[in-house]
């Protein structure tokens, strides 16, 4: 992963934890917001892999203060001795802090750090600024971890061994089994926003979109992603399909650490509600002969995709929500229906709509009001 040239490695940071040498505290920082974000779940997942009996707990860093944190790390439970507790948007390292709240943080870090064996809680961090220059910052580093990953300003387009996107892309194609090929990897980064975010997101459809294939094409590039499109809705239609509640919080958390207006986002997912409950109608008229949920993506394609479209283009409500469909889109989005009852996609469709008027009369966080509405249909019972 690209890090700033004057912070530690990320991998260097993972190796020192699973060999069991753990600081008491990690700030994870940067304008690049998949990388914070996928250095913040990493650093988590190894802490708790070594040490099964310990406890999560994330909060707001816009809702706790330094002093409340500290509290928090002061007060471990009988029944799991370690605790991490991991800070989403912290705005302590911006600017300075009352002399009070400093003088805490501090204490509690003298104090840890002068314990033998491995401290009784972590504290992690992750923000999108943070100011080097503060005495504060400077203190903590001496005795935890300061990750910064920085956007880059320019990319070399022609070259992948120049593009600083292209090995954290590459080994996400990996882990998924399959790669890109040079002319496919140049057409996205031309139709996508450079922001690694962006990219993944892309990505991710083209993974989803390409099953089967060993290799992502330059045809399914210029099928599936549109200029300046950063799909921004793929990662939380996929959890939704899925039903993975921790895929969806996270994927909606990205959505809005990224700056994507609340307002688009329920905009996307009432408008992929509306398609789960048009193809669930539609499916209520297509024999079972021709639809299976088992059947495999190309005996779809072979034998059910005229029927599909020649019953989409003849009716205007379908038409509007899936005559646009990529077929395996199409095809996916048939599986997955078949996960809800309509009548709990009903019900979230009318939280949703509640939720697009309460945006824009208080103040409660838009990531707690979707998980409200979206978290009981990941769980509904078919």
């Amino acid at each position: 992963m690209m890090t700033d040239k004057h912070s530690p490695d990320i991998q260097t940071v993972l190796s020192a934890i699973r060999n069991g040498r753990i600081h008491p505290i990690y700030i994870v920082s940067g304008s690049e917001d998949y990388l914070v974000f996928k250095s913040r779940h990493l650093i988590t997942e190894s802490l708790l892999e070594l040490i099964p009996e310990g406890a999560l707990e994330t909060l707001s860093g816009h809702e706790h203060s330094m002093a409340e944190i500290v509290s928090r790390l002061n007060s471990p439970s009988l029944f799991e001795p370690f605790k991490v507790v991991m800070v989403r948007d912290a705005p302590y390292f911006k600017a300075k802090l009352p002399e009070s709240e400093e003088m805490k943080i501090l204490d509690w870090l003298e104090r840890t750090t002068a314990r033998e064996g491995r401290p009784p809680a972590v504290l992690l961090c992750a923000c999108d600024k943070i100011d080097k220059r503060m005495s504060l910052l400077r203190q903590i580093a001496q005795k935890g971890i300061v990750l910064e990953f920085k956007s880059p300003e320019t990319y070399e387009r022609g070259d992948l061994q120049r593009d600083p996107y292209y090995p954290v892309v590459r080994d996400h194609l990996r882990n998924a089994g399959t790669d890109i090929e040079r002319n496919a990897w140049f057409t996205l980064r031309q139709r996508v926003t450079n922001n690694l975010w962006a990219v993944i997101n892309a990505v991710d459809t083209l993974i989803a979109f390409s099953a089967g294939q060993p290799r992502i094409r330059e045809s399914d590039v210029l099928d599936l992603v549109a200029a300046g499109d950063e799909t921004p809705a793929f990662a939380v239609t996929e959890a939704l399909g899925k039903r993975d509640v921790n895929q969806l919080r996270n994927s909606l958390e990205n959505l809005l650490t990224t700056g994507t207006s609340p307002l688009m986002i329920l905009k996307m997912l009432s408008s992929r509600i509306r398609i789960l409950l048009a193809v669930k109608t539609l499916l209520s008229g297509i024999p079972g002969t021709l639809w299976r949920e088992e059947m495999e993506y190309w005996q779809f394609r072979k034998s059910a995709l005229p029927e599909f479209k020649k019953r989409i283009d003849s009716d205007p409500g379908w038409s509007d929500l899936l005559s646009r469909q990529h077929p395996y889109a199409l095809f996916q989005t048939l599986r997955q229906s078949g996960q809800f009852e309509s009548r709990h996609l009903e019900k979230c469709l009318m939280d949703l709509s509640e939720i697009d008027l309460a945006l824009k009369s208080t103040t409660k966080s838009p990531l707690v009001m979707m998980e409200m509405a979206l978290l009981p249909l990941c769980r509904a019972g078919t």
